[in-house]
């Protein structure tokens, strides 16, 4: 059985997904932390994201390894240094995805989608091919 982390045996919270409470993330993209604290160097957190039908994420990496599972809605998720549908994986409720720190990929939804990710701060988002005028808010 796994070890609890200390510093995660606190209170027991649960949030219901009606009162979840979204801010604008990046647009197109509305984002909630559920727990942790992503902008902090070697914090744990969860958060979700609420992923507008056409969404895409050009391809960029993370310092850090991600968790992403899908909530609902499908999402495309491709790995590599360019953008190519046809070389997606379609991801359903349920599925999950790890990145590992460094790997270039990116995603698209042609449906609504929310994505719960989680990992260790500081969550950041380094785009390869473009720098796209958006990037992330504080949530």
């Amino acid at each position: 059985m796994a070890r609890l982390n200390k510093k995660m045996t606190g209170s027991i919270r649960t949030i219901a997904s009606g009162k979840l409470k979204w801010k604008e993330a990046i647009p197109g993209a509305d984002g909630t932390v559920l727990v942790g604290d992503p902008d902090r160097h070697g914090a744990e957190y969860v958060v979700r994201y609420r992923l507008q039908a056409g969404f895409q994420v050009p391809p960029h990496y993370h310092p850090n390894d991600e968790h992403i599972t899908v909530i609902s809605g499908k999402l495309l998720f491709g790995s590599g240094r360019k953008f190519e549908l046809g070389k997606t994986r379609l991801l359903r409720p349920g599925d999950y995805a790890f990145v590992p720190g460094r790997a270039p990929h990116f995603t698209s939804t042609k449906e609504t989608t929310v994505v719960q990710a989680h990992g260790r701060g500081p969550f950041k988002i380094i785009y390869l091919n473009s720098t796209p005028a958006r990037s992330r808010r504080k949530m």
